[in-house]
């Protein structure tokens, strides 16, 4: 137990601490997503049948993009920093899209590509994990960004619920959901930026 959730890996280095609160971020998107999602396209007017299809749009397109990590990684080897903060943005585009959507197709591309980018950052996440620890400490690092992930969800439902609760609108739910990717992409980005002004400062 002492191994698996060994707190050395905060400090080992220092990129782990914008992995651990990014994901945090990229948690309460990523689950509120699927609670909210139905519930969010009958608001607008849709039926309960055509409001599920949206669900296999996000589902799908979330397969897809498991695929097309695994794709990637294994073609291209991108940075997983600047891919994933890419990918988090894409997902707050969705958030912020989905708040201006009026009919169902427009829910649909909102909820495939929420779905796509949210399925590419669940793969990207143990990349980011592996290139922020060593190999000793990568099984804590995972079981610390999964462990905080995992609040991320909660929190996100509570919050987007109760802004719910208050406004009778799910819009305010999803640009929190907007903002949480925006702040995502920032933290994992920023390893990245002080690196790169410390290179241009030499």
């Amino acid at each position: 137990m002492a191994k698996t959730f060994d707190i050395t890996v905060f400090t080992t280095d220092s990129r782990f601490i914008a992995v651990a609160i990014s994901q945090f971020f990229c948690a309460i998107s990523y689950c509120c997503w699927i609670v909210f999602l139905i519930p969010n396209a009958e608001s607008k007017g849709l039926d309960a049948e055509t409001a599920s299809l949206l669900a296999l749009a996000n589902g799908g397109s979330n397969a897809l993009g498991r695929i097309g990590a695994g794709i990637v990684s294994w073609r291209c080897s991108p940075d997983p920093f600047i891919f994933f903060s890419f990918l988090s943005l894409m997902t707050a585009a969705a958030s912020l899209g989905n708040v201006f959507a009026s009919n169902f197709w427009q829910l649909s591309i909102a909820a495939g590509l929420a779905g796509f980018s949210g399925g590419f950052k669940v793969v990207f996440a143990n990349f980011l994990c592996k290139e922020a620890t060593t190999d000793n400490l990568f099984p804590a690092g995972l079981t610390w960004t999964m462990s905080i992930f995992g609040l991320g969800e909660i929190l996100g439902e509570c919050v987007t619920g109760a802004l719910y609760d208050h406004t009778s609108s799910y819009a305010p739910g999803f640009i929190f959901l907007c903002v949480a990717d925006v702040l995502s992409a920032l933290i994992i980005i920023l390893p990245f930026v002080i690196r790169l002004c410390r290179y241009g400062c030499r």
